[in-house]
Parts: C-alpha cells; structure tokens; sequence
C-alpha cells in the first residue's frame, strides 16, 4: 500500500479496540515478522503508525517496548508520551514508569526536557493521566531514590517534588487514547483523600530523610521545599 494509506488506515484502526478483526490486525502487525516488530528499526512512518495502533493492543505494545528497551534504551525516546498514555491503567503503570525511567536515565535528559517532565506529571496529585495508587507510585519512587545512580535518584527527587505538589499542577500531553475513554487520572474527591495521599507521601520522605542514604539530603530539600 501506499505510505499515505499506511499511515491512514493505522490511524482509523486506532479507534477499533472493540473489534476482534482490528485487534487481528495489530497484533499481526507487533508478533514475529511483523510490520511493526522491531521498535527500534521504524522508520518515521513506522514510529507514526506505532503509536496509532497502540490503543488496539495496549499490552502488546508494552510488551514491544520493553523489548526494544532492554536492548537499547534510546530507542525508547520517541514513545515517553506513549508509555505516559499506557500508564492510565494501574496494571500498567509498575510497567510504565519503570521504562521511562530506563530511557531518561540512558538518554541526555534534564529537569527542563519534556521526557523530564512527562515522567514527573505521573506522580501529581491532580491532571496526572494515571490511576495508580498512591502506594503504587511512592514505591516507584522509593526504589528510584535507593538507586545507586545518580540520574535514577534524579528522578526520584523529582518524582517525590512533584508527589508534595499542593498547588499547581501542570498538564503534560493529553489524554486521549484512541477510543478508550479516559479522564485527566486520579483527582482526590474529599479532605481525607488528599490527606491520605500526602500522609503517605511523608512517610516516604521521613523514612529517606532520616536514613543515611544517598538521597537523605535530597529528600530533606523536596520537604523544605514543599
């Protein structure tokens, strides 16, 4: 076919999750031999047509990445919004954000880039795109602060900055998935539900803060600084 049908027909598939012949299709298109086996050798049209098809075959799609990653970790760069829409589902967010990490770590990242900034979204409180628990994300965070690298710690600090966020929260991307519905993640309904989530928030923070490890000092600066 031609590129410009390709690339059309993947993106009218995008909003066929519900159809068996579509979800055929994609998963025809991830497995062995497939169009779309190799993330990491796509070309644009290829990565364009990736991303289409992702809410078809979610969990194929992370399994794919997970793959490319393990092998090579920068291939991962052009999909940091894609792993941020997959982790709207708990099931998925361990999964996720765990690639993410991986990526930016490998990557020539900072604070002010949009992988940055796409991975720290995920642990607001509010317009976060996820509905990970709390407890979910606090334990991603506690490893990511125990790490012995210095840019897996990073992301730490900068994850448990933007968990102890109060007052502005910043949308990263958007929150469409295909024909999933979606709404903006988890948004706390009454008091106590952001006083659990902020509760949990500093147990990690006094559990680091007062250990001697590499990040106690780091996790004194985002309760100062919060």
């Amino acid at each position: 076919l031609p590129i410009c049908l390709m690339k059309s027909f993947s993106r009218r598939l995008r909003y066929l999750h519900v159809s068996k012949e579509a979800v055929a299709i994609v998963k025809n298109w991830l497995g062995n031999g497939g169009l779309l086996e190799n993330v990491h050798k796509l070309s644009d049209l290829g990565q364009a047509m990736f991303k289409n098809v992702a809410p078809v075959a979610p969990e194929d799609v992370l399994s794919a990445l997970e793959r490319t990653c393990g092998q090579q970790p920068t291939a991962g760069e052009p999909y940091l919004d894609l792993l941020r829409s997959l982790a709207y589902e708990p099931a998925h967010f361990n999964r996720c954000v765990t690639l993410m990490a991986i990526v930016l770590a490998a990557g020539k990242h900072n604070e002010q880039s949009h992988g940055w900034q796409v991975f720290t979204s995920l642990f607001q409180l509010r317009l976060s795109g996820t509905h990970a628990t709390i407890e979910q994300r606090l334990g991603v965070l506690e490893s990511l602060l125990c790490s012995s690298d210095p840019k897996g710690r990073a992301l730490g600090v900068a994850g448990l900055n933007a968990a102890l966020e109060a007052w502005h929260f910043n949308p990263v991307g958007n929150y469409d998935f295909g024909a999933r519905p979606r709404d903006f993640g988890y948004w706390p309904r009454s008091t106590q539900d952001a006083q659990h989530w902020f509760g949990a928030a500093l147990k990690l923070v006094e559990a680091r803060a007062l250990g001697d490890g590499l990040d106690a000092s780091d996790a004194r600066a985002a309760l100062a600084e919060n």
